[in-house]
């Protein structure tokens, strides 16, 4: 009976040393996310064709695009980088090698954009659900090019800027001017008045005087006010 006890904890070791180590090596080679210079929206990218496109605004010399942001699956690495130059007048490749040594051969292509292009979400319809039980213009925190004032409200439970329904699956900015209350006007901000941007705001660089310094505008293409 000893003996089998002890042939069973050993099996058992054995065993559950063999499933903490066979992890294998990742496969994916992916093109997550990719931002190139004078880049007119989010770049289209397609995981079963390997295939990216990008809006480039009419104008711009397509031979020297340069590489802005570029990021991959877990462990995967690529035969471009950030500060790369893409000569966009043909379609041009980025090799993706995975963890395991399997490669993907992407299609990186430009279109030109049209002469009065509109902002992605213009329509202002997508807005999602942030870690503070807020909501924000936008797909995602990761795929949004407009920021709201929200941040810097909601510390004191106040949001200035909201979606609101208009029926049919359409929706809008509502901006609201709130008081801040005795809190607020201790700070120096007595009052919030709702705000959306293209850019983001950086709640670090808050300043009650000054209230465009923790905003940072971004411009997202060349035909852009």
């Amino acid at each position: 009976m000893k003996r089998s006890i002890i042939l069973f904890l050993l099996a058992t070791i054995s065993f559950s040393c063999v499933k903490e180590d066979f992890f294998g090596l990742s496969s994916f080679g992916n093109i997550k996310s990719i931002l190139v210079s004078n880049q007119a929206s989010n770049a289209t990218i397609n995981n079963s064709e390997l295939s990216v496109e990008i809006e480039i605004p009419a104008g711009v010399d397509l031979s020297a695009i340069s590489i802005q942001k570029l990021e991959l699956s877990s462990f995967a690495k690529a035969d471009k980088m950030v500060g790369d130059i893409l000569d966009l007048n043909t379609p041009q490749t980025i090799v993706v090698t995975a963890e395991d040594g399997s490669t993907n051969t992407w299609t990186i292509k430009a279109f030109i954009a049209s002469a009065t292009p509109q902002l992605d979400n213009w329509e202002l319809d997508l807005w999602y659900k942030t870690s503070s039980e807020y909501y924000e213009p936008g797909e995602s925190a990761a795929n949004t090019i407009w920021g709201t004032g929200n941040k810097g409200t909601q510390i004191l439970n106040k949001l200035a800027t909201i979606p609101e329904d208009l029926g049919n699956g359409n929706l809008a900015a509502k901006m609201i001017t709130l008081d801040n209350g005795l809190l607020g006007s201790t700070f120096g901000a007595p009052i919030a008045a709702g705000s959306i941007f293209t850019g983001v705001f950086n709640p670090d660089n808050i300043d009650p005087t000054n209230p465009e310094a923790a905003i940072d505008l971004v411009r997202h293409s060349q035909a852009d006010p």
